[in-house]
């Protein structure tokens, strides 16, 4: 019991800074928009990447909460391995941005994107693929839904990475909101069912 509280609590304050990080990240392109140093689709490309990143930390974050009892070592070790992940996409974005200059291309944004979320959606799936040993039944299924959303996800996201790189920008931006509406749909599948008591 002593090992588990410990790592809760050392994953508990990663989780914290790096949901600080990820609001830091947002002031960045809001201040831009505001000085109109970008245009409104890179200010709602860098929004909905920071939406979707809290939205994620959290329902992760509450995850890793609600399997405290049998929180392990090696849900330790695939949650560092998230948040790293995290870290690293939002440090880049944050690090995007020279005063209120972007430095990188709008297409290089989406390919960082991409890459990174596929990551982070297997580190998903291993994590699940972890937890559901030692869980009952109601649990158990709920996690084999969540493994099969997350492979949507997945294929959205590649599908996505393959698009920037065409020549087509317009081709781009539709990949982007295509996945990034995906990832909203899996959000709300796990709060909903949090809500309802079924994990």
């Amino acid at each position: 019991m002593k090992n588990q509280i410990n790592y809760s609590s050392i994953i508990e304050a990663i989780f914290a800074v790096v949901i600080g990080q990820n609001a830091l990240m947002l002031s960045q392109p809001v201040i831009a928009f505001l000085a109109k140093k970008i245009s409104f689709i890179i200010f709602l490309v860098f929004m909905l990447i920071g939406i979707i990143n809290t939205l994620t930390l959290i329902a992760n974050w509450q995850q890793s909460k609600e399997t405290e009892n049998r929180y392990n070592k090696s849900l330790f070790i695939w949650d560092i391995i998230t948040l790293a992940e995290f870290a690293f996409l939002t440090q880049i974005l944050y690090g995007s941005f020279e005063g209120l200059k972007l430095l990188i291309s709008e297409r290089s944004i989406l390919i960082i994107y991409s890459i990174n979320y596929i990551m982070i959606y297997f580190s998903f799936v291993f994590w699940n693929q972890v937890s559901i040993h030692n869980s009952a039944e109601e649990e158990f299924q709920y996690i084999k839904k969540a493994i099969k959303i997350n492979y949507i996800v997945i294929i959205t996201l590649l599908v996505m990475l393959i698009a920037t790189f065409t020549s087509l920008e317009i081709i781009w931006y539709i990949s982007f909101f295509f996945s990034a509406f995906i990832q909203i749909i899996a959000l709300f599948f796990y709060y909903y069912n949090n809500m309802r008591g079924e994990h």
